[in-house]
């Protein structure tokens, strides 16, 4: 493209000093050939004149001077009219070589125009993109403040961010994974015995300590396994092996805490994320099983655990 641009500026220097030298040439011929027609005028008025010897002595020789300065201008007319004939053909190639460069030009500037008409289509796109996903996560938000609030009205959620410590990347889990940041609340909390012991255990998994918090848990459950907040526990336990991508364990605890109490108010959140780690522990077939359950068993779940199913199913290809 440079080299294009500086050419352009040369080839039209050139051809305008071809121009003006072939203008000037042309002039030069012109005036040429005049004096060659004033000499033969001249010449051809004195051999009609009547004159002496010694007169025709003089008009010979003078006819001879006019002959070489004819034949001189003759010359120069032929030299002069080479030179026009090469300044009109290199004039003719400069014009071409002109031409194809302002095709080429033309052809690179249309290039450039398109190249960023499409970078500017698809740098819109993104930013649409960006923007839908920022509104899908504010939805989300929303959607899991009222779960929660639904689930543990104990709880009080500061904000919900996303939680830089997981590393899950398997089958679609994003390492980013939208986690809740709560004050201590009281939720679940026992009306009678150990409930120093569960809360504990809670306040271990906000804190992102999977480990010590499934331990509390289910410390909690063998000194109190006939509580209200068993299948709770289960739960929660559940969720501290999945937060670690332990899968196969986290299925078995969320199963647990399904059966601890099928008609509790965590145990659509239970089969729900049974389905999940059980997809994402390679079983297909349990993990789509256990979604049509959880569609036929709680046909009313909230709407936000049915648009989790929806989309976890759709993950593993469930029909």
């Amino acid at each position: 493209m440079k080299k294009l641009s500086f050419l352009a500026p040369v080839l039209l220097s050139l051809l305008i000093a071809d121009v003006s030298y072939a203008a000037s040439t042309s002039d030069r011929l012109s005036k040429l050939e005049e004096q060659l027609s004033i000499m033969e005028k001249e010449i051809y008025n004195k051999d009609d004149t009547p004159s002496s010897n010694a007169a025709k002595e003089a008009k010979a020789s003078t006819r001879a001077m006019f002959e070489v300065r004819i034949s001189t201008l003759e010359e120069q007319l032929r030299v002069l009219t080479g030179k026009l004939e090469e300044s009109e053909f290199s004039s003719h190639r400069l014009n071409e070589e002109l031409d194809k460069v302002n095709k080429e030009l033309t052809e690179k500037l249309s290039e450039i125009k398109e190249f960023t008409t499409k970078k500017e289509e698809e740098l819109l796109a993104v930013s649409k993109k960006i923007e839908e996903e920022r509104k899908a996560i504010e939805k989300m938000k929303d959607e899991i403040k009222e779960e929660v609030k639904s689930k543990d009205p104990g709880v009080k959620i500061v904000k919900i961010e996303k939680n830089q410590g997981r590393k899950g990347t398997k089958l679609g889990i994003n390492p980013d994974e939208i986690v809740l940041i709560m004050k201590n609340g009281k939720p679940d909390r026992p009306s009678e015995g150990n409930g120093g012991q569960y809360d504990e255990a809670f306040n271990l998994l906000k804190e992102g300590k999977y480990s010590p918090a499934a331990e509390k848990f289910l410390n909690f459950i063998k000194n109190n396994p006939k509580h209200k907040l068993v299948a709770n526990s289960y739960y929660w336990v559940g969720e501290s092996f999945y937060a670690q991508d332990d899968f196969e364990k986290a299925s078995v605890y969320f199963l647990q805490g399904y059966k601890e109490n099928t008609k509790g108010e965590k145990a659509p959140d239970s089969m729900l994320k049974l389905a999940m780690s059980l997809g994402r522990a390679g079983k297909k077939d349990e993990s789509c099983t256990t979604f049509s359950k959880l569609s036929m068993e709680f046909p009313d779940m909230p709407s936000a655990i049915k648009q989790r199913m929806e989309k976890e199913s759709n993950l593993f290809s469930c029909q």
